[in-house]
């Protein structure tokens, strides 16, 4: 494609699913995170918030629409599972957010589940 900018618009626009930057790094071996930006600043791509990190997809509305879905029904919810799945959580951290909950009140409980859901989707309290 010529340049790394014009590489990094063409994969993210025709890709199925968008890509964060880690995926796009991975895939092409070499740092994307300041041309991504430009990209984005550029107008030339688009980039949705996900749980912690930033899913690159095409300017298009309709297409970046698709790709979110695409990217949503391959992943689940979209949260915790890019970050570590359920079954990767040792049984100790398990134990100690139990316990944790169990030494607040109905309040403090709603108000840690909700940052927890707000950090991690909805789905965070599954394990």
């Amino acid at each position: 494609h010529g340049t790394l900018m014009k590489t990094l618009e063409r994969f993210v626009s025709d890709s199925e699913s968008g890509y964060f930057a880690h995926e796009l790094k991975d895939l092409l071996h070499v740092g994307v995170r300041e041309s991504l930006l430009r990209l984005v600043q550029q107008g030339r791509v688009s980039r949705e918030r996900v749980s912690r990190s930033y899913l690159y997809c095409s300017k298009n509305a309709s297409v970046r629409r698709r790709q979110l879905a695409v990217r949503q029904s391959k992943e689940g919810d979209i949260g915790v599972q890019f970050l570590v799945g359920p079954e990767q959580i040792p049984d100790e951290v398990k134990a100690a957010i139990v316990l944790f909950s169990a030494l607040l009140d109905e309040r403090q409980r709603r108000l840690f589940a909700g940052v927890e859901a707000l950090q991690f989707g909805r789905n965070a309290e599954r394990w």
